[in-house]
């Protein structure tokens, strides 16, 4: 019996965490939102790079250099 308690009071304990976790303020969902907005940016400017990079090659191996 005393097990069952045990297991009972652990789920309910996560499970209160859990909601807890999901509930997100105005605040926070717009900090996400830049983050995700500022990450997709740094992923265009890196490939970006990465184009401009292989130009480069191509160009200095056209120079034999």
């Amino acid at each position: 019996m005393r097990y069952v308690i045990c297991v009972l009071s652990v789920a309910f304990f996560l499970a209160a965490c859990s909601q807890k976790a999901n509930q997100v303020s105005p605040e926070e969902k717009a900090e996400i939102e830049q983050l995700d907005s500022a990450a997709v940016e740094l992923d265009a400017t890196k490939n970006e790079i990465e184009s401009s990079a292989k130009a480069l090659e191509e160009a200095l191996k056209d120079l034999d250099i």
